[in-house]
């Protein structure tokens, strides 16, 4: 068991070291929102090929896909249109898990 600490400024120097994480991630985040989309278009394409008529052939049809096909449904499920998925812009879902 840790001792525990009592000393106030230590508290403060950790909340402080938080948030300056906190700070730095999310300035990062802003600074590489722009051109963070650039490999986007490999989901919605390879969503397009499972859900048509490659079906799990989609490997051999594609070659450069190199993602599995639990990420191409979930790209399509958050495609706009789940009939015809064009990749709208789940970036935001892939900034949640930190």
């Amino acid at each position: 068991m840790e001792p525990q600490v009592t000393d106030p400024s230590v508290h403060r120097r950790t909340w402080a070291a938080r948030g300056a994480i906190a700070l730095t991630t999310l300035l990062a985040a802003a600074w590489a929102w722009p051109t963070s989309a650039l490999s986007w278009h490999f989901f919605p394409t390879g969503a397009t090929a499972l859900f048509g008529p490659s079906g799990l052939h989609l490997y051999v049809d594609h070659p450069e896909l190199q993602v599995g096909p639990v990420a191409f449904v979930v790209a399509w499920l958050l495609s706009e249109d789940p009939t015809t998925p064009v990749g709208t812009d789940p970036r935001w879902v892939s900034t949640l898990p930190g």
